[in-house]
């Protein structure tokens, strides 16, 4: 009989531990986030799948799409490695943890465009010089799900049902 495949096992190991900060300690966090023994002492999640590195989560606040989910990121040594468009949550001297789209003006202005997904945020350009940290978001938990994006092909087929109804009633 041929050799039985081993058993593929799920490694928990691999799960990267994740220190996360809740809108409640951001304050807290903006003032001591350099210092082992406080992020030491923040709660930790484990969360597989991740790629090894640096990660922190942040409870999301009503700026992002689906408030109170945790945005996982991964920690950015490089700035001038951010990516247009990508969602990053930073933090800002004097202005606190935002959770971003960003669009880099480094090279013209020395500063980062931030933009929300959500309409009614406005956008904020930020001098790099206030940025304290950046965090890449590679994953965020949530326990709303998102809604359904419109199916072309049924309101095509609901215009075509209209339009019949119209011929119909002619």
């Amino acid at each position: 009989a041929p050799p039985m495949p081993e058993q593929i096992r799920v490694n928990d190991n691999s799960a990267q531990t994740i220190h996360y900060v809740h809108q409640g300690q951001f304050s807290d966090y903006q003032h001591r986030f350099q210092q082992p023994d406080y992020l030491s002492r923040l709660p930790t999640m484990r969360m597989p799948m991740l790629p090894v590195g640096q990660y922190r989560a942040f409870e999301a606040d009503n700026d992002f799409t689906f408030p109170g989910a945790w945005l996982i990121g991964q920690f950015v040594r490089n700035w001038f490695e951010i990516t247009d468009g990508q969602f990053y949550v930073l933090l800002v001297q004097h202005q606190g943890i935002l959770a971003r789209r960003v669009f880099s003006k480094v090279k013209d202005k020395g500063t980062l465009l931030l933009t929300a997904d959500k309409p009614n945020v406005p956008n904020r350009e930020v001098a790099l010089k206030d940025v304290l940290e950046v965090w890449d978001v590679k994953a965020f938990v949530s326990l709303q799900l998102p809604s359904p994006a419109p199916s072309y092909d049924r309101i095509r087929q609901l215009a075509d049902e209209l339009r019949y109804e119209v011929e119909r009633l002619k």
